[in-house]
């Protein structure tokens, strides 16, 4: 059987709920990777002290000023040993259906990059749930890509799971991983499904699960409290610029030595960023 590993990244977050949920998986589970960005809040340090002592969870330590996300999850991706890689935010409370859902899809279609399709909330007044949000597509012609983005209408009272993928390891590895160089809460995870679109890799969505719900202050704690819809703005322009240029390769790896016929790629921006 295909073995499972879990990464999570944590930067003075609680994530002691979202690892019992994990660990009532059992053995669709080989090893939950926990990425520490050098947390000092009290109750993460002792949190994260505790965890360390359980069989089949790992701590690994990667000091960062600020909280990068994506660099954490790389850094996951690269310890793992693992068949697959189910990627989790630390609040997020697991399931099995959700996670039998995922991994039937990668047994039937395994060069696919999975996802949750729809993500509750314990509070349903978060703000998670209304503020504004968009939507890609993606279509080829000949060797052309059209990569579309549009405002979306909000799915009360479930909202969609980009940022929960699931996915061979090798095929995390053939993307490249994550990207770094985005800035703050936003936009990493939507990043790396458009480049698996754009390197035509099926992008599935299965499987439901529960936040649990805080502060919109949170997501953006260690980048100047900047509000969230600010910082995925920014990084959404720093994505279609990026794909604009032909970049689609993660920060895990260095890029490979291009075709001189790759396929080009052209970007429709939203009305407000042109």
């Amino acid at each position: 059987m295909p073995s499972l590993d879990v990464v999570i990244p944590v930067k003075n977050r609680c994530l002691s709920s979202c690892v019992d949920s994990l660990r009532q998986l059992g053995d669709r589970l080989q090893t939950i990777l926990i990425c520490d960005g050098a947390s000092t809040h009290p109750e993460t340090v002792v949190t994260l002290s505790r965890l360390a002592a359980i069989k089949g969870i790992k701590i690994l330590r990667q000091p960062l000023p600020r909280f990068n996300k994506a660099t954490l999850l790389n850094y996951g991706i690269a310890q793992s040993q693992a068949d697959m890689i189910l990627l989790s935010d630390a609040d997020i409370l697991w399931n099995g259906a959700a996670v039998d859902a995922l991994l039937a899809t990668l047994a039937s279609t395994p060069q696919a990059v999975c996802h949750i399709a729809d993500v509750g909330e314990t509070a349903p007044t978060t703000m998670a749930l209304t503020r504004r949000r968009y939507r890609y597509t993606i279509t080829k012609s000949e060797r052309v890509y059209q990569v579309t983005l549009q405002e979306a209408q909000a799915t009360l009272p479930q909202r969609p799971g980009c940022g929960l993928i699931c996915a061979h390891r090798q095929t995390l590895l053939k993307l490249g991983g994550y990207k770094e160089c985005f800035y703050g809460w936003g936009w990493e995870d939507q990043d790396l499904l458009m480049r698996a679109r754009l390197m035509d890799l099926p992008v599935l969505a299965v499987g439901q699960v529960v936040q649990q719900s805080h502060a919109e202050a949170l997501r953006n704690q260690f980048h100047d409290g900047l509000a969230p819809t600010t910082t995925r703005d920014q990084n959404f322009i720093t994505c279609l610029a990026a794909l604009q240029k032909g970049q689609i390769w993660g920060s895990l790896a260095p890029q490979p030595r291009l075709p001189e016929q790759r396929p080009q790629i052209q970007v429709h921006w939203p009305p407000h960023c042109r």
